[in-house]
């Protein structure tokens, strides 16, 4: 009995300390409204990018060195890809250093780097696109040439629709800058 009383009272004072007057309700609204909208429209800023990218399909940016010359080098790599439909695009970064004085491996493992599901953001998204669209750029725009070392930069889709190897290549400064921002995350 004590304990509906008590229900009671503190009912009471809650309703007769509510001063918001229908004004400043449908400003609460409107601000909730607004709120609303921003959120959607960062999500949609974000996914009007990289419409590719599903559950699907994914695509893997990759770029191997020169450090050891004719065996290659470092090979950096990121899987770009979404657990589900409606979800965040995610990465994949993966990094393997070798030795050059065992560049197959066979003494030594290649020393890996990994960092796995990382979030993306507008400015991560928008630097993939960037790294694909000028790869793709200084592969039509550059002259074939048959070389025994070099840098190679690779794009792939995980079903091959998307495919574009440059060998020997170039730095790739969308592609590093993106994997340094990923690296210091």
């Amino acid at each position: 009995m004590r304990k509906l009383i008590l229900l009671i009272a503190l009912g009471f004072f809650l309703l007769s300390c509510s001063d918001r007057s229908p004004d400043k309700k449908a400003t609460a609204q409107e601000d909730f409204i607004a709120l609303q909208e921003q959120t959607v429209s960062s999500v949609t800023q974000e996914t009007d990018l990289l419409k590719i990218i599903d559950s699907y399909q994914e695509i893997y940016l990759i770029q191997r060195n020169d450090k050891c010359g004719e065996w290659g080098g470092d090979k950096e790599q990121l899987r770009i890809y979404k657990n589900n439909p409606d979800g965040r695009i995610l990465l994949d970064y993966k990094k393997s250093i070798i030795n050059c004085e065992d560049p197959y491996s066979q003494k030594e493992p290649a020393k890996l780097i990994e960092k796995d599901r990382i979030s993306s953001n507008r400015e991560i998204l928008e630097l993939i696109e960037k790294s694909i669209i000028d790869l793709t750029k200084h592969k039509i725009s550059t002259p074939q040439s048959v070389s025994h070392s070099g840098i190679a930069n690779y794009i792939i889709s995980k079903d091959s629709t998307l495919l574009i190897t440059h060998y020997p290549s170039y730095r790739w400064s969308a592609f590093q800058e993106l994997t340094k921002i990923i690296v210091e995350k």
